[in-house]
């Protein structure tokens, strides 16, 4: 029987699954909810685990949004009014669904769809059962023998059950009964005494995480916008690439990546591989991106000059001195650095 406790009039629509089990296993679940014979109020996004993805459209009768899952789950959460008999549509490439709103306000609503634990749920949002759950399980088509089972509990928030792993909620006892079973006699000995770091019922809370009281390890970003994502990372971060590789390409392609970005890709030389037998041609073979087409001559010269300039010497300025190539560095960071188009914006490259 349904005994999670749930909302009144706050309707939550997930979907998660993925492809495959391979590297493709990728599900795609752009779509939309609509409502007819009902009128939908304030709607968020739930769960959703990047910047590019979250609710685009939200109306009185329309709610749309951009979602990819590899086996996790997304969704939104929406205030709903209307009779038993107003009827919500799901749409996305992966599944369809109809149901009235008396359905899922009666019990969730599952549908199955393709791939792997691929399926859709409408339900009213659950508002959560404390830290404590019991459940019961009978597998009635179990073989002979002993078998392993899994079981996952998400907070309904959809995020990983964090308070399960903060320091406060520890069996210090427990603890200390695991370390003399199990343990060096350096950590039961450690265990004992009240001032040691690995005493993590010390008081007051704060002490137990090294004075640390937010163990948001996010916090400190004050990401509050999709903006804030492209001048934290793509601006401060540089990735080493294989020299040739095709790939490289892409860190240069604005249109495909978020927020018209460009990542700071650094030209790596390769002579350590097994397969190159002469490293002279190395360059020449990077080159061969502006040959074919899929990098052009300017962003060549980022990939191989500018960006491993201003990564080696933005922090040394002297890195370069005394080298063969001091007059050229020197010249490219005397010019600044490039400009990145963000949705039609220049932005500097680097944060000062």
């Amino acid at each position: 029987p349904e005994r999670l406790p749930r909302a009144q009039d706050l309707v939550r629509v997930s979907w998660a699954g993925a492809r495959n089990r391979d590297r493709q296993r990728m599900l795609r679940w752009d779509g939309s909810l609509t409502i007819a014979g009902g009128t939908f109020g304030a709607a968020e996004g739930w769960a959703f685990d990047s910047a590019a993805e979250g609710l685009e459209e939200t109306g009185r009768d329309r709610i749309t949004w951009r979602s990819v899952t590899t086996g996790d789950a997304d969704g939104l959460l929406v205030s709903v009014e209307g009779p038993d008999t107003a009827t919500l549509s799901f749409l996305s490439g992966v599944l369809e669904h109809r149901a009235t709103l008396g359905e899922v306000r009666r019990q969730p609503v599952t549908v199955p769809g393709p791939g792997i634990d691929t399926r859709l749920v409408m339900e009213m949002a659950p508002t959560g059962s404390g830290l404590d759950a019991a459940t019961t399980f009978r597998d009635g088509a179990a073989p002979p023998g002993r078998h392993a089972y899994w079981l996952r509990i998400t907070q309904i928030d959809g995020a990983k059950a964090l308070e399960e792993v903060k320091p406060e909620n520890l069996d210090v006892d427990l603890l200390r009964q695991l370390a003399e079973s199990y343990g060096s006699q350096e950590i039961v000995d450690a265990l004992k005494e009240s001032e040691s770091p690995l005493d993590t019922a010390a008081q007051p809370y704060g002490s137990r995480t090294g004075g640390v009281e937010n163990l948001d390890d996010y916090a400190a970003c004050q990401i509050d916008k999709k903006q804030d994502f492209h001048e934290l990372f793509a601006k401060n971060f540089y990735f080493g690439c294989e020299a040739d590789d095709k790939m490289n390409a892409v860190a240069f392609n604005r249109k495909n990546l978020p927020l018209g970005s460009q990542l700071n890709a650094l030209f790596g030389s390769d002579i350590g591989h097994f397969d190159v037998t002469d490293m002279a041609g190395v360059l020449s073979e990077a080159y061969e991106l502006v040959e074919d087409g899929l990098m052009d001559a300017d962003k060549f010269r980022d990939f191989v000059l500018t960006n491993p300039v201003h990564f080696l010497a933005d922090a040394n300025p002297d890195f370069f001195k005394g080298t063969l190539v001091e007059q050229e560095t020197a010249a490219v960071l005397a010019a600044g650095t490039p400009a990145v188009q963000v949705n039609g914006a220049a932005t500097s490259l680097l944060s000062k």
